[in-house]
């Protein structure tokens, strides 16, 4: 029987997942183009990506890491004023959540 010896390394950061909803299908079809206006809209320490299409064809997921001592409120709130820039139209900041 061998044992199995894990290395964790440790936790620095937490991930936030945010998720946007199109006011529209024809809104939701440039949502590649509005994935990379957001990303560019977001504060530039942050390490965010694109995780994918909601399931309804209309959200789209983006999660980032955020450093431990930045509240989740105050992430959420910035992600919001970024959704808020008018190359953002026509989206709707949806929800803002802390992910293991």
């Amino acid at each position: 029987m061998t044992a199995r010896l894990e290395h964790r390394a440790p936790v620095r950061s937490r991930q936030i997942e945010l998720v946007a909803r199109a006011g529209s299908a024809a809104i939701a079809e440039g949502a590649p183009l509005s994935v990379v206006r957001w990303l560019a809209l977001l504060p530039a320490t942050w390490q965010a990506r694109f995780h994918g299409l909601g399931d309804d064809g209309l959200s789209i997921v983006l999660r980032f890491s955020r450093d431990r001592d930045v509240a989740v409120s105050r992430a959420c709130a910035e992600a919001r004023r970024a959704l808020s820039d008018p190359a953002m139209d026509g989206w709707e900041f949806l929800s803002c959540r802390e992910v293991g």
